[in-house]
């Protein structure tokens, strides 16, 4: 059985991330992506560029309340960049937008299995009931 190396699903390497932003960050980007697919980006220069610059910002967001490890791993599958001055095509934005939400439910996965492990070895047993408490003796009403 594979250790968690830390005893609080939102701590690695002493690093708290910061969960709620997190949580705010990868709502953001699950809605930027639905969004993404009802415009028609092939022909419009301008809001890829835009999109392109609103990806690269959510990720800046994400990488800063996530440990440094995390941040690097999330910067290499997400590289938004404009290639000899042309806007990113349609499919390397929808592309690169799928890998951070990707990435993100993964990272949320992991905190759940991480607290499901935590929970499961907890010396716990059974739930005890209270003892009932002994009535006088008499009519019951």
């Amino acid at each position: 059985m594979i250790e968690p190396e830390t005893t609080d699903p939102t701590e690695i390497d002493d690093q708290r991330i910061d969960l709620p932003r997190l949580l705010r960050l990868s709502a953001m980007m699950q809605s930027l992506l639905v969004e993404a697919r009802d415009v028609d980006l092939d022909d419009d220069v301008p809001a890829r560029r835009r999109l392109a610059e609103v990806q690269r910002r959510a990720v800046d967001a994400i990488t800063s309340v996530v440990p440094s490890r995390m941040a690097d791993e999330l910067r290499t599958l997400s590289p938004i960049a404009e290639a000899d001055g042309r806007a990113p095509s349609e499919g390397e934005l929808r592309l690169t937008q799928s890998q951070v939400t990707g990435w993100l439910a993964g990272l949320f996965q992991a905190f759940q299995v991480v607290a499901l492990e935590q929970q499961l070895r907890e010396p716990t047993g059974p739930p005890q009931l209270a003892a009932p408490e002994t009535a006088a003796p008499g009519p019951y009403l």
